[in-house]
């Protein structure tokens, strides 16, 4: 990005560095491909118990015009326990209300248009909390919630994606939130020897996906977008989130694949995270995951953005070619994009083994 100072000073650039995200293996994403539309897409929402915060389930439909939208489905979903099955088309003004026993409202899905830069249809699925220290709150029941996708006949076929909101209680914060997950039998959790699997199965037919889990925030075509890599291992974080990313409005391909580069932010898959500072007082804290690993390449770039003559992304191809990490595996460029940069050097002592121009400990 180029910022113009407004006294008339030459242009200053400006590079965003933004972390990929944590949810590769968080089964919040899931795809009806529109490759078979006699089929329906069925869905398992599961909602934890205790949850004191809303839920929320996002179906973002294939882009159309404003003034023309079409029914592209019928959305219905279905509570617990055998609930009565409730439904809209995907056409402006559609809603409905799900109730409890005493006709309380406990959850709504409901269509609206959202227009430029989107351009497309959501449906959205609100679920009320599942516990509460209100007496008199109305709440949604716990367990699976069923989502079923119908596409209709006779309209453009493109992929629905649909998403679950994140909702986990963040550290430091008290809010009582516990996240809804995906969970169809037919998404393969973990390999033979039980470790969790970090991509898609080959072949897969189940529309939970891991792939498609970057950060909203980090999708755009600027930002310098970083993955996480555990060093023991020389793998990939199984947590790292991976592209492609949705192709914007009226665009032929998608404004990137995945990542821009990986660095470290795992020691190993037992030792999580990285040494970081703590507190005014010097003590240390060890901390994890792509938003640990996006500081370490922000801080490579401010050294050298005033002298580069290039774009932001052009830089992360050159910084993964002077400063490379080794990668096990051969992962693929929607996780990795240009691979993995060393950004140890910056920190005399903390060298990553087998690195280029770095000393092994």
């Amino acid at each position: 990005y180029l910022g113009e100072a407004t006294d008339g000073r030459d242009r200053q650039k400006a590079w965003l560095t933004l972390p990929a995200g944590n949810s590769n293996l968080q089964r919040l994403h899931a795809v009806d491909t529109g490759e078979e539309p006699e089929k329906d897409t069925c869905l398992d929402l599961t909602v934890l118990p205790d949850d004191r915060t809303l839920s929320q389930l996002q179906i973002w439909l294939p882009n159309c015009d404003w003034h023309h939208q079409l029914d592209f489905a019928r959305i219905s979903v279905t509570p617990p326990f055998g609930g009565q099955e409730a439904g809209i088309q995907t056409q402006p003004g559609e809603h409905v209300s799900l109730v409890d026993g005493t006709g309380h409202e406990i959850a709504r899905l409901a269509y609206q248009f959202v227009g430029f830069p989107t351009s497309r249809g959501l449906v959205t699925l609100l679920l009320n909390p599942t516990g509460s220290l209100e007496a008199n709150c109305a709440l949604a029941s716990a367990g699976v919630w069923k989502i079923k996708i119908h596409r209709t006949e006779n309209v453009p076929v493109g992929p629905f994606h649909v998403w679950v909101r994140r909702d986990e209680t963040l550290p430091g914060f008290q809010t009582g939130a516990r996240q809804a997950f995906f969970s169809n039998p037919s998404y393969i959790r973990y390999d033979r020897f039980g470790a969790p699997l970090p991509v898609d199965p080959p072949n897969s037919d189940c529309p939970v996906r891991r792939s498609g889990s970057l950060s909203g925030f980090a999708c755009g075509q600027s930002p310098v977008v970083v993955g996480a890599w555990t060093m023991r291992s020389a793998e990939l974080s199984p947590y790292s989130s991976a592209g492609p990313v949705v192709p914007g409005w009226r665009k032929g391909t998608p404004d990137r694949t995945g990542p821009d580069l990986v660095t470290k932010s795992d020691t190993s898959v037992v030792l999580r995270g990285i040494y970081s500072a703590g507190s005014r007082c010097g003590s240390w804290v060890r901390m994890s995951g792509t938003s640990v690993a996006s500081p370490q390449v922000a801080r490579l770039a401010c050294d050298t953005i005033g002298d580069y003559p290039g774009t932001a992304r052009q830089w992360c191809r050159s910084a993964a070619e002077r400063h490379p990490l080794p990668i096990a595996g051969e992962p693929s460029r929607t996780r990795t994009g240009a691979g993995g940069v060393a950004t140890s050097w910056l920190f005399p002592g903390r060298a990553h083994p087998g690195t280029v121009d770095e000393p092994v400990e």
